[in-house]
């Protein structure tokens, strides 16, 4: 997933957060790319449950952008909820033509649900062949 490399700490997380509070109106396209790289800083810091609140206030605003549902099944796959990321990832896959508003990057809605669908095939498979 690309990030700026300089978002990576606490520091950065508060100058993002305080450009995004300034915001003149949603309608800026910058605000958008504010949340993603919230995102990405509170992911890098470790903060899950904080990225996955931003993610669930983005996900209001921009209904047809298939980044934050992306973002959070990534979330949910580091915090081992594979059911929960399983279910973001195929509402990606199956309804791709409702996901157009793409903000960061295409692969949000290509590439990242695809691979990472099959990594928790993977995993079941794994798991599966373990058991017997």
């Amino acid at each position: 997933m690309s990030i700026h490399p300089w978002v990576t700490q606490k520091k950065d997380y508060i100058i993002i957060k305080k450009a995004y509070q300034n915001k003149p109106d949603f309608a800026y396209s910058w605000v958008s790319h504010c949340l993603v790289q919230m995102v990405n800083c509170l992911v890098n810091l470790n903060r899950y449950q904080d990225a996955l609140d931003v993610i669930h206030n983005a996900e209001r605003i921009y209904t047809q952008s298939p980044d934050f549902k992306s973002m959070k099944a990534r979330i949910y796959i580091f915090q081992g909820r594979m059911e929960d990321a399983e279910v973001e990832l195929k509402n990606l896959i199956d309804n791709k033509e409702k996901y157009q508003q793409i903000i960061s990057s295409p692969d949000h809605l290509y590439y990242y649900p695809n691979k990472w669908m099959g990594m928790i095939c993977e995993e079941k498979k794994k798991k599966k062949w373990k058991r017997l």
